[in-house]
């Protein structure tokens, strides 16, 4: 538009500057623009939302003209190119009329120039006019500065991609430190980039969720220490999901500290702020569930929070894995017959228990040790029992100094479902082992118990 009434007015008698005709490569931008507009006869604005944003480079020149003017009557045009509140103009601009042509842009801001020239003598004659405009002399300001600003966005852009690839590296391979410091430190370098506070924020969640100390080296509460501020700050923005998963890992750090004998530890009051803000969060639901636990308290509900953070479908391995994990705390045979039936379920929606042994003794506890024998054989159905258990421990797996044991409680879920062939050929094999390294014990005598029961 600037270009196109820019050729009008040369064609009308007047020297018009304009900077994509009148700056030749090379030359210095801003001196040569403030020499126009300090040598010009009348200052041409055209106004748009783009010229009157507050870092635009037409409002740079406008404050050349007004230092040049101050009272711009007689002096300065403002052009409408584009409607704006009028509460939007500069005082400067208010001060005079503002022509807003209806019509032809050009044609209209034409004749309105020729009736100021006839009003003026000193404009009777050809004359330098400066015409400020966002689409064309700010063009070329602001295009050299969008390059620029584009070449570092794509550059920040790039190593932001490299951090966060490097720190998801570090968690892969349990590094978790290692991908808190690298990813803290690209926040250091760039803190309002909200990807990398995201992902600072991911981070610090995992380690919590994975924390593991050396005595003596380190305490859990050293380690909080570090992580809590990007959970309260993230949790103090963030809205929904986001902020029930911070205000959940906000709670577990109380529960943390615990660890470490903190009597202050108050996680219950996040694992609420974490479910007003997202009732089905599995992270709030699982670790509360567990806290519930550790603190001794009713199984029901413990359950009833497990319940609910197996609802929800994020994270499954890890919250299934916890509430494992909570059932073998403090050795409650109850609550460890409650760990079998969700390896049951585990099973059925094929989540990996990553630590399949610890549940082997309670297995040996209910069949060799005769703990509950009968209350841990209807945990389920017969054979979803046989099925879980073969899930949990692929005979191919089992050691040489376990077979014994292995064949035994395979055998005994088995017999109590109906199948009787398998369950004699296991106990057979028992005693026969036994026989061969002329050995005694508990196992053999299960075992024989267990002949002697399909025998009648």
């Amino acid at each position: 538009m600037a270009e196109r009434l820019a050729l009008s007015l040369r064609g009308d008698g007047y020297a018009v500057f304009f900077d994509k005709s009148d700056i030749e490569a090379g030359e210095e931008y801003d001196s040569r623009i403030r020499k126009a507009i300090e040598a010009c006869d009348l200052f041409v604005f055209l106004i748009s939302p783009e010229s009157l944003a507050l870092d635009s480079y037409p409002l740079a020149e406008l404050g050349i003209a007004e230092r040049r003017w101050p009272h711009p009557e007689g002096h300065v045009l403002p052009l409408v190119v584009k409607p704006v509140p009028i509460d939007s103009l500069p005082p400067y601009l208010r001060a005079v009329s503002v022509f807003d042509p209806q019509g032809d842009f050009v044609a209209e801001s034409s004749a309105a120039i020729a009736r100021i020239a006839k009003t003026k003598p000193g404009l009777l004659r050809p004359a330098l006019w400066a015409i400020a405009a966002t689409v064309v002399i700010a063009a070329g300001f602001l295009g050299w500065n969008s390059y620029h600003r584009s070449q570092q966005d794509r550059e920040v852009r790039a190593h932001v991609g490299r951090v966060i690839s490097e720190t998801n590296t570090d968690l892969d391979a349990g590094e978790y430190a290692d991908a808190f410091r690298v990813i803290t430190a690209a926040v250091s370098q760039y803190p309002d980039n909200a990807e990398l506070q995201k992902a600072q924020q991911r981070v610090a969640m995992t380690w919590l969720r994975n924390i593991r100390v050396r005595v003596g080296e380190q305490t859990f509460t050293q380690i909080v220490s570090t992580l809590r501020p990007v959970l309260s700050s993230g949790a103090a923005a963030a809205t929904g999901e986001a902020a029930a998963d911070l205000f959940a890992h906000l709670g577990w750090c109380e529960y943390l500290r615990s660890r470490d004998g903190k009597a202050d530890s108050d996680p219950v009051n996040y694992f609420k702020r974490a479910v007003d803000a997202d009732r089905s969060n599995p992270y709030a639901h699982s670790m509360w569930g567990f806290w519930i636990l550790f603190q001794r308290g009713p199984l029901a509900d413990a359950q009833q929070q497990f319940q609910l953070a197996a609802m929800g479908n994020r994270d499954r391995l890890w919250v299934r894995n916890l509430q494992i994990a909570a059932f073998l705390l403090n050795h409650v045979p109850a609550n460890e017959r409650e760990a079998i039936r969700t390896s049951n379920a585990m099973r059925v929606e094929q989540t990996v228990v990553q630590e399949p042994d610890r549940l082997w003794t309670v297995y040996e506890q209910a069949l060799l040790r005769r703990l509950d024998t009968e209350e841990f054989l209807n945990l389920m159905a017969p054979k979803e029992h046989v099925a879980t258990f073969r899930w949990l421990f692929p005979e191919g797996s089992i050691t040489e100094n376990r077979l014994p044991m292995y064949k035994f409680l395979a055998g005994r879920l088995e017999e109590a479902a109906g199948n009787r062939e398998y369950a004699m050929s296991a106990y057979q094999w028992v005693k026969d082992e036994f026989s061969r390294t002329h050995s005694t014990g508990p196992l053999l005598d299960r075992a024989v118990e267990g002949l002697n029961r399909l025998g009648r």
